[in-house]
């Protein structure tokens, strides 16, 4: 399978693209800048531009051939089409993202190597992280928002680096969960 076109081009929110398959309800292009959603985070929200018009992209679908890219009606887009993220909604998910990987380290150092067992961002700002604490003492949970908002405070560059999963999976301790 291909690397996905957001690992290389993470700030391309517009591109043209070929329509290479549809169906109602859903067009398959060349590439796509869209993240289809996965490991809790949701998929980005945008819309597809074409000579008929503008359609709301209402979710995606990856499959052997591609990303499809889903919305509602029966239209057909051919030829080339733009696809548009919507820039503040990426933005959120990406900020929540880091963040949830910030608690899952204070949680981690904090509860002696305690694993991640699920996430979920959501579109109202707000994310949920689930770890096995068997025991846990709530205090000492707490005790963790004053070292986040330390984090959070120093604004911190982030950065991010592709990784092929047999490389990272190499790495000790890179995967906790």
């Amino acid at each position: 399978m291909s690397r996905a076109f957001y690992h290389d081009h993470p700030d391309m929110l517009q591109l043209e693209a070929e329509v290479r398959d549809v169906r109602p309800g859903a067009v398959l292009v060349e590439r796509s800048p869209f993240f289809p959603g996965g490991g809790g985070q949701l998929p980005d929200q945008g819309v597809l531009r074409w000579s008929g018009g503008v359609l709301p992209i209402t979710g995606l679908e990856r499959d052997e051939r591609g990303l499809w890219h889903l919305f509602a009606g029966e239209a057909l887009p051919s030829g080339n089409v733009t696809l548009e993220i919507e820039p503040a909604f990426r933005a959120l998910m990406c900020e929540l993202h880091t963040l949830a990987h910030v608690v899952n380290a204070l949680v981690y150092t904090q509860f002696g190597g305690a694993l991640l067992t699920g996430a979920q961002l959501n579109a109202d700002a707000t994310f949920r992280v689930d770890f096995d604490l068997p025991g846990a003492d709530n205090d000492t949970l707490r005790a963790l928002e004053a070292p986040l908002n330390e984090i959070i405070r120093r604004d911190l560059p982030v950065s991010s680096v592709f990784m092929p999963h047999d490389e990272a999976q190499a790495v000790p301790g890179l995967f906790r969960s």
